[in-house]
């Protein structure tokens, strides 16, 4: 009978036919149960590639954070160490500087070995022993302890 109908009134009753069986389709628990696991199936995938999208945004995130957060520390702790160091050199030379002053002040000669001496001490209790020596020594060159000579 479709080959006696012109393209028109075919494709018209193609359509309907076609409409009609989807229809029914549509009704029947299998289709309705086809239909569900579908958009069931395709929201888990699409949970699981959301899922895995959230995951490499968030790691991407934390190792920006987490360099960005090392940076910092890392300045704070130079900038820290720095401010130690130059406060820890202020103090050394403060020290050998009084050393000179103090030998200076009782009259006493200080040769540019003995200078060299102090400037090179860099330990703030050797410094500060060599304050308190300073005050009582005879001679700028008693300062430092002799060492037992070899034999």
């Amino acid at each position: 009978v479709l080959y006696r109908l012109t393209a028109d009134a075919r494709a018209a009753l193609e359509n309907k036919l076609m409409t009609q069986n989807l229809t029914y389709q549509w009704k029947s628990p299998q289709f309705r149960r086809m239909h569900r696991e579908a958009r069931l199936d395709g929201f888990a995938e699409g949970l699981e590639k959301g899922l895995e999208r959230g995951r490499e945004e968030g790691i991407e995130k934390g190792i920006e954070k987490g360099i960005e957060k090392g940076i910092e520390k890392g300045i704070e702790k130079g900038i820290e160490k720095g401010i130690e160091a130059g406060i820890e050199k202020g103090r050394d030379e403060g020290l050998a500087r009084s050393i000179s002053l103090i030998l200076q002040a009782r009259g006493l000669a200080v040769s540019s070995t003995i200078a060299r001496r102090i400037a090179r001490t860099r330990d703030a209790e050797q410094l500060a022993e060599l304050v308190r020596r300073a005050a009582v020594v005879d001679r700028a060159s008693s300062l430092f302890p002799r060492s037992p000579r070899r034999r």
